[in-house]
């Protein structure tokens, strides 16, 4: 079902960014039967940047912009709605979407995926990436190994699959275990492109200050980990024309 047309009357909305408790790491299992929907044997906060489905104004690339209550899939990185039969269904033609902004946070979309903004300065945004990932135990490398679970060669364990009727690989085993682990990262967006916060990196968005990222960064030890000392250096890069 197509979602709300653009509402005309333009409502007063403000938002502003921070990092809230839902970008805290995330871990867990489930019992997994043959035939059971993946996505629903995964908590609905857990599968879901936010807890709740929330308001917010969606603005597309074309100017536009409509409201609705909405939420991001962490499973397959697209824009839910809540229609007014209270069912959830994808928001129409996601390729379209530029923004969304709720009460609290402001998410830009880059490289099929949604991120919260955490700085931004024109095109360029340091944003927080959420990320879901999911593992059975048909093989040993479901395993968790440190802080992260490393995803199977398991075709229905990835992409669209995520959302189908689960097909174990072992059809003797009547149940399995689905392990899952959601966690977040520093990213820059430029764009519609999504990068790694990573030094070569901010050298790929600003090529002529190549020379003063390498010195900032080694003079001050950035943290990509850190989002203050991630803003630091992108405030180098930008602070001649701000």
């Amino acid at each position: 079902m197509i979602f709300l047309a653009a509402i005309l009357l333009a409502l007063p909305f403000e938002a502003h960014s921070q990092e809230p408790d839902i970008f805290r790491k995330v871990s867990g299992s489930s019992e997994i039967r043959h035939g059971d929907t993946i996505q629903y044997r995964i908590p609905v906060n857990v599968r879901y940047l936010f807890p709740e489905f929330t308001q917010a104004a969606v603005f597309n690339h074309n100017g536009s912009r409509y409201f609705g209550t909405v939420n991001v899939s962490l499973l397959d990185q697209r824009l839910k709605m809540i229609d007014s039969n209270g069912d959830t269904l994808d928001v129409y033609n996601q390729e379209a979407i530029d923004r969304v902004n709720t009460e609290h946070f402001r998410l830009v979309r880059a490289s099929d995926k949604f991120v919260v903004i955490h700085t931004e300065y024109n095109d360029v945004t340091l944003s927080v990436y959420t990320e879901l990932h999911i593992a059975s135990d048909n093989k040993e490398e479901g395993s968790r190994h440190g802080s992260k679970i490393s995803s199977i060669s398991d075709s229905y364990l990835s992409g669209q699959f995520k959302n189908a009727p689960y097909v174990p690989k072992d059809r003797s085993k009547n149940v399995n275990t689905l392990q899952y682990f959601r966690e977040s990262e520093y990213v820059l967006t430029v764009g519609t492109t999504m990068l790694p916060a990573t030094e070569s990196s901010f050298i790929r968005i600003f090529p002529r200050k190549k020379k003063a990222i390498k010195e900032f960064v080694n003079t001050y030890r950035v943290d990509f980990e850190n989002p203050d000392s991630i803003t630091t250096l992108l405030d180098l890069c930008t602070g001649d024309d701000r």
